[in-house]
């Protein structure tokens, strides 16, 4: 049996651009994608996770075309065991609905080993502990905003969550 799941999530704005989020045309995506390109650590690392007998996957907002193509530009998308994306499914972060539909399709339950890697307090943590994963999120050196959202774990930077996740796993709180 595979080890529990491992979900990322990402904005469909700053996929691997570091770019700032901020409202984009639909237009503007589509110039985007050129820009995203793989970064060797996290690929690195994924597929690391994998041979752990990890299941990582996917959750994003956005339209199918665009982030299909981002993750496959990111060199994510033949990393993960699944992607949900929530033009395809009709249900966006944070609606813990999207994360319990990527459980599902990676064959795992909610509970304290089944873990949301994210860098959006509201989109992905809120949404991940509504739906009784474990939350660790990717701060970028950001300070933690005076929120109800509390993550279980805070990392610098995706790459990271592989540390986090060979420490003992607590449920969410």
């Amino acid at each position: 049996m595979a080890e529990p799941a491992v979900l990322g999530g990402h904005h469909e704005d700053d996929m691997q651009t570091g770019i700032e989020r901020a409202p984009v045309s639909e237009l503007g995506h589509i110039r985007l994608v050129p820009l995203i390109e793989p970064d060797p650590q996290v690929c690195a690392m994924l597929a690391r996770l994998r041979e752990a007998g990890r299941r990582p996957g996917a959750v994003t907002n956005g339209m199918v075309d665009n982030q299909t193509n981002k993750l496959h530009r990111a060199g994510l998308y033949d990393l993960v065991d699944a992607v949900v994306i929530s033009g395809a499914v009709e249900i966006r972060k944070p609606d813990a609905r999207i994360f319990r539909h990527a459980l599902a399709r990676l064959g795992a339950e909610p509970g304290p080993h089944a873990v949301m890697v994210g860098d959006s307090l509201e989109s992905d943590i809120a949404g991940t502990h509504r739906a009784g994963l474990t939350t660790v999120w990717v701060s970028h050196g950001r300070p933690l905003a005076d929120t109800e959202t509390r993550p279980q774990h805070i990392i610098q930077t995706v790459t990271e969550a592989a540390a986090v996740l060979k420490q003992p796993l607590s449920a969410p709180r």
